[in-house]
This record gives structure tokens, sequence and C-alpha cells, in this order.
């Protein structure tokens, strides 16, 4: 599995918008936002993570992903892994940390990195992403509450598929 930071375009994000609105948007004025690109070859597809900043732990089964070390209680960030979407190289560009200017951002960013290259945390994130995956094209699983939480993963990779860069 790889895993770097992305800024994903807004028109991509507003295409993809128009089938599931619950793809995430970019905030503040389209500033760009960092997303984590996820090579998964488990499923043959590459995926885009949403990164949220937010410190506060969020519970959603075992998704979202928060980004912490061991049992350390500081939380870094979550990864939305409900909220994946398909990843086009023509969309997305990869974020380079050192290009930054907020300092404390940039902080922030390099702790979420050293994170989220560890082997332990890597596995625990493939493991989710596949779950995350199975559970939601798993049409079985469309009474359980938590599945509306979820994007169409499926109808988002044949989108995906047909998206032409404006």
């Amino acid at each position: 599995m790889y895993v770097d930071f992305y800024i994903v375009d807004n028109d991509y994000l507003n295409y993809l918008r128009n089938f599931d609105s619950r793809v995430s948007m970019n905030h503040n004025n389209a500033k760009q936002r960092p997303f984590v690109s996820i090579l998964a070859s488990c499923l043959g597809v590459d995926y885009l993570i949403p990164l949220t900043h937010k410190r506060k732990s969020r519970t959603l089964g075992t998704l979202p992903l928060n980004i912490k070390r061991g049992t350390n209680i500081h939380n870094f960030g979550t990864l939305l892994i409900n909220n994946m979407i398909p990843f086009r190289a023509d969309a997305a560009r990869r974020l380079v940390i050192n290009s930054v200017s907020d300092f404390k951002y940039k902080i922030l960013l390099r702790n979420q990195w050293s994170i989220l290259r560890e082997e332990k945390f890597r596995l625990r994130l493939e493991k989710a992403v596949v779950r995350a995956y199975a559970f939601q094209t798993n049409q079985q699983n469309s009474n359980n509450p938590i599945y509306d939480n979820f994007i169409d993963y499926k109808l988002l990779e044949s989108k995906a598929a047909e998206y032409i860069k404006q």
C-alpha cells in the first residue's frame, strides 16, 4: 500500500458530487485541502481518502480511522475511509509538505506523514479500506444504519472512468 498526500481538483470533486452528495469538498473558498492517496492492490483501484485535521475522535463503527501513535490519546487527524473516492492522476497532484507556508500546518502534516508511513498503521489502514469496500459493496448491508454514511464506491468508480478534465 502506497500512502501520500494529494490535493484534489475542485472540478473532479464537483463532478463526483453530481453522482454522490457525500463526496467531500475543498473548503475555505476552494482553498486546497489535502487528501491521502491509498493504493490498495487488493481492490485493484487507487483511492483518495479525505483527511481531516480535526483533533477530536470520531466514531462510525471502526471507520473513520484516527491518526495516532499506539495508545497515545493525542489524535493527529482522521481518515474518512467511508468517503474515499477513485484516484485520477489528471485530477490530483501530490502535496509537497515543504511547500506549505503555514508553519503549524506543516508540522501537523509532518506528524501525520510519519504515522501514516509506519508499517503497523499502514496494515491497519489497508485492513480498514478492504473492510469498508466489502461492507459498502455488499447490498445485504443496505439496511444497516451506517450504510448511508458511505459513498457509493462502485458508482463513483464507473463515473471516474468517464471523467473528462475541463
